[in-house]
């Protein structure tokens, strides 16, 4: 590397600055002292002190009887999207928007249903809407 020409500092040269100073023979690696790695011992954790509770309302724990459990279903755009303009008419309806959700909507519309079946059977409005749903499918 020792051949190679210096670049000349245009920049440097117009403003009127000193003259660059020359690079370093870079040909050799420079010698470093290895080291070896210091061991400290771990101290404690720091602790924290207990802060105060922030005031919160009481929530109340679901009975056995109101116990929830979690399900997934699949649903047509079409319901979806009839779910969620009932939803914001009871919102709009309701007098406390926080009690009315999409799972109280759904679970009551189940029940609902479920009722009905009970009291109807074949009559009913959910056996006669899965009818022709079964009736369309043979026929198409």
């Amino acid at each position: 590397m020792a051949d190679r020409k210096r670049t000349p500092d245009i920049l440097n040269d117009l403003l009127g600055g000193a003259p660059a100073p020359r690079p370093e023979d870079t040909s050799k690696p420079v010698s470093q002292p290895t080291s070896i790695p210091v061991s400290h011992q771990a101290g404690k954790p720091a602790t924290r002190q207990a802060r105060k509770p922030a005031r919160q309302p009481a929530r109340v724990e679901p009975s056995p009887e109101e116990e929830k459990l979690k399900a997934t279903y699949y649903l047509s755009p079409e319901a979806m999207e009839a779910l969620d303009e009932a939803w914001l008419r009871l919102r709009k309806m309701a007098k406390s928007r926080a009690q009315i959700s999409k799972s109280l909507i759904v679970e009551q519309a189940i029940l609902l249903a479920a009722d009905d079946l009970t009291r109807s059977g074949g009559k009913s409005q959910l056996a006669g809407i899965l009818a022709r749903q079964q009736d369309s499918k043979t026929a198409g």
